[in-house]
């Protein structure tokens, strides 16, 4: 288990900083609702590239960010479905058309851990960088889009 007390972030290294290539041909987030609360805006967030599919995800038992290759397809948003008389869906966001970086080439993809918030990013071509962040005190994950100076593609 981290140490939470701790105000030193670290970035760590990832096999996937090196593997991710490609251009986004997708980006889709994956909600969970259970009845009318959103539990979480990216219980998954699915990558498609020329070179593959990848899943990033918050891992609750690891307590960390993992960008992993899936043979998972961009299947159709979950139906409604019951579970002990709730309502469980999982709708998709289209994340390429909404923020407009559909064919934006992949960059490289970090991971930084804090004792407050974990953020997982992934720099595009041309400047943008999409940060996934998890907050360790509410349990919530949002995203933030910041631009840098574009690079050539």
């Amino acid at each position: 288990m981290r140490n939470k007390q701790s105000s030193k972030t670290n970035v760590l290294p990832s096999t996937a900083e090196r593997e991710i290539d490609g251009r986004i041909e997708e980006l889709i987030a994956r909600e969970f609702w259970l009845g009318d609360e959103l539990v979480t805006r990216f219980c998954v967030v699915i990558i498609q590239t020329g070179q593959g599919n990848w899943k990033l995800y918050w891992d609750d038992d690891d307590e960390q960010w993992k960008l992993n290759p899936t043979k998972e397809e961009f299947c159709q948003p979950l139906e409604n479905f019951e579970v002990d008389g709730q309502t469980w869906r999982y709708p998709h966001i289209d994340l390429a058309t909404l923020h407009s970086v559909r064919g934006q080439p992949i960059a490289s993809f970090t991971v930084k851990c804090g004792a407050k918030v974990d953020e997982a990013s992934l720099e595009l071509g041309n400047g943008k960088v999409l940060s996934w962040s998890y907050e360790h005190a509410s349990e919530k994950t949002s995203l933030k889009i910041d631009c840098k100076t574009a690079r050539l593609s």
